[in-house]
């Protein structure tokens, strides 16, 4: 797919609906009554724009994500990323769109003003390459080693990466999912027995995952890393 079929699918009038709102913008009326019924017209105006606007948007980010997966199949990453990003502000002005449009009642308003946040535990880990587990937690002393878990319905979108951990010597590790990966850096928490919760940055997830994973990049074998737990929270609150 090229840009111009991208573009193929933004019809004429949606620059024609632009300038009009941009033009209300500009008014400054004199009276504070016809600022008020200004402010009312424009804000109907605003909504059925935005109301006529998202089948179309939607197809735009369905285009988006064809293009995204063609290129990252092609190995063009950076590409690949650019289109990601476009369409992960398509999809999230989608969701401010239908939150909009919901009453003040509906639950769809408070789950996009509180952030979600997915709890991956020790108990529902897969581990692998010859990590130990533990009661409470995974324990790592090499390289390679890694510990699972099914991303179930994890919806695509960016993540705040929280780690519970505990180590006595500083050690790497990454988060990843189907394509995207976060590296991580854990400082030494005092022990073992002194687990530390650290928030290491933003992961990426796709709408193909199927696992999140924490794999080992370094690590002492004297000083092993115990992962506690793992906890995701959606940036979209």
């Amino acid at each position: 797919m090229t840009g111009t079929s991208l573009q193929s699918t933004i019809p004429t009038f949606l620059l024609a609906s632009l300038s009009l709102v941009c033009g209300l913008q500009a008014q400054s009326p004199d009276s504070g009554g016809g600022k008020s019924e200004v402010a009312r017209l424009r804000a109907a105006f605003e909504a059925a724009v935005a109301s006529t606007l998202e089948p179309l948007n939607r197809k735009y980010a369905a285009a988006l994500r064809r293009e995204e997966k063609e290129l990252a199949i092609a190995k063009d990453y950076e590409a690949a990323i650019a289109l990601r990003d476009e369409r992960l502000a398509v999809e999230e002005m989608l969701a401010k769109t239908r939150a909009g449009a919901a009453t003040p009642d509906d639950p769809t308003v408070a789950a996009t003003s509180t952030p979600s946040v997915t709890v991956f535990a020790i108990s529902d880990a897969k581990v692998l390459n010859g990590a130990e587990r533990r009661e409470k937690a995974v324990r790592f002393t090499g390289a390679g080693q890694a510990v699972e878990w099914p991303a179930g319905t994890l919806p695509a979108g960016g993540y705040e990466v929280i780690v519970t951990y505990s180590c006595a010597a500083d050690s790497t590790f990454q988060v990843k999912e189907h394509f995207f990966r976060l590296s991580c850096e854990a400082a030494s928490s005092g022990g073992e027995e002194t687990p530390k919760t650290e928030k290491f940055g933003t992961l990426k997830v796709t709408s193909r995952v199927s696992a999140i994973t924490i794999a080992v990049d370094s690590v002492s074998a004297d000083a092993p890393l115990l992962i506690h737990d793992l906890k995701l929270v959606s940036n979209r609150g």
